[in-house]
């Protein structure tokens, strides 16, 4: 999984999110064969699921994040939101 990420906030970042595809994502980030045929084989898919799912429990689980990494279903470029913090009630 840090690799799918890895590669696909790298690629994001560097202005190529349109390079993003489960073809590219198979190859460059996961190393599979040129062969690899994403009709075929899910894994990419599935990747991408777990990863969105370990995501979404790490934000759940955590709080003190300066970004979120968001990978919508149906897409594997990532977005980028600043959190809201809680707003602090003042004691008195």
């Amino acid at each position: 999984m840090s690799a799918f990420l890895r590669f696909v906030v790298m690629q994001t970042l560097d202005g190529n999110a349109a390079r993003i595809k489960t073809y590219t994502v198979a190859l460059d980030a996961l190393g599979k064969p040129a062969t690899f045929d994403p009709q075929t084989d899910p894994s990419v898919r599935v990747l991408a699921k777990r990863l969105r799912d370990t995501l979404s429990h790490y934000y759940t689980c955590t709080n003190d994040h300066k970004v979120l990494i968001v990978l919508k279903a149906g897409s594997y470029v990532p977005s980028f939101k600043i959190p809201e913090k809680e707003q602090e009630t003042p004691v008195t």
